[in-house]
C-alpha cells in the first residue's frame, strides 16, 4: 500500500468511525492552547507524539484530551 492509498484508508476509517481529527500544528496548537513554535518543541522532545500523514501532523480530540488530562495529573 502507498503513502497515499495508506493516508486515503486512514481517513476513511477516522469518517466512518466520526473521530474528530485535528490536522496541522496551528489547529493542534489552538486546541491545546499554545502556541504552535511551543508545540513543536514539545513534539521534538518527545512529550507528545503524533501521527505524520503527508507531512502533516494528525491527532484525534480524543488523544489531545488523554493528553491534557495526564498533564493535570502530574502537575
Amino acid at each position: 500500500m502507498s503513502e497515499i492509498s495508506a493516508a486515503k484508508a486512514h481517513r476513511l476509517r477516522e469518517i466512518e468511525d466520526g473521530t474528530p481529527v485535528l490536522k496541522g500544528l496551528d489547529e493542534i496548537a489552538a486546541h491545546l492552547r499554545t502556541d504552535p513554535r511551543t508545540l513543536r518543541k514539545m513534539i521534538t522532545d518527545g512529550e507528545i507524539k503524533f501521527r505524520r500523514v503527508l507531512g502533516q501532523y494528525r491527532a484525534t480530540k480524543q488523544q489531545l484530551d488523554r493528553f491534557i488530562e495526564n498533564v493535570g495529573e502530574e502537575g
